[in-house]
């Protein structure tokens, strides 16, 4: 794990997220295809490993996922009304930016690489760049060590935020 990137995403959090009290963290993606399983991982290792003390859904034993997105962003409204929704997915980009993680001080459009687009959710996001854009999703050979390294260096940098 590349400590600066750990504490460059903290810093970012921080600098978001500073005074907020009410977090939750909505962790996206399924773990039946690897590509997608980023938000579920860091889901997990938030609430096994690093057990914050702020709300977390979505783990790789309850995936969210678009068919129950909105039940999940129903529940989150109402008990918490007031709560800073972080959305943490995995995301395809260019070659380039393949193995970067992106802190946006807005909200993400999830599935939107599909073209199956749902409607912006979310205050804040965290966006892992697993793949490039340009291969066909569904034949995407995305290395497992390689998803966990951006959700243990994601779930990391969160763990970080909260000591801060």
């Amino acid at each position: 794990m590349n400590r600066f990137n750990v504490m460059n995403l903290a810093g970012k959090l921080y600098a978001r997220l500073q005074g907020n009290t009410d977090i939750v963290f909505l962790c996206l993606g399924t773990s039946k295809l690897l590509a997608d399983a980023f938000g579920p991982m860091v889901g997990s290792l938030l609430k096994t490993k690093y057990n914050i003390a702020t709300f977390v859904y979505g783990d790789l034993n309850r995936n969210i996922n678009a068919i129950n997105i909105e039940e999940y962003l129903s529940m989150v409204r109402r008990f918490h009304p007031t709560a800073h929704i972080v959305i943490v997915d995995s995301a395809l980009g260019s070659e380039t930016s393949v193995g970067t993680i992106k802190f946006l001080g807005c909200g993400t459009i999830p599935r939107s690489a599909l073209d199956d687009s749902l409607h912006l959710i979310g205050d804040s996001s965290i966006l892992a760049i697993v793949e490039s854009n340009s291969k066909d999703f569904l034949l995407i050979k995305t290395k497992r060590a390689f998803v966990s390294e951006l959700a243990e260096t994601t779930a990391c940098a969160i763990n970080q935020y909260f000591a801060l």
